[in-house]
């Protein structure tokens, strides 16, 4: 079973809705499975706001000051 059809079966009520079923028709017309970077990179180039990412800063867990355990516990 592809990973494609494994996300059918666990989200079979979801897929009702149109971002689903875009995304599923996505993955067929360029014959893609959801994990792949391909995909990832394709859904990147249709992004209609992607010239906004640079207006905004994402961190990165590494640029994260380090802290104690027992102070995120507290």
């Amino acid at each position: 079973m592809t990973s494609t059809d494994e996300l059918k079966k666990k989200c079979s009520e979801q897929l009702k809705y149109k971002p689903a079923q875009t995304l599923l028709r996505l993955l067929k017309e360029n014959n893609l499975e959801i994990t792949d970077v391909a995909f990832a990179n394709l859904l990147d180039e249709q992004d209609e706001l992607k010239s906004l990412r640079d207006e905004f800063h994402y961190p990165k867990v590494k640029g994260l000051p380090l802290s104690k355990l027992e102070l995120l516990l507290n």
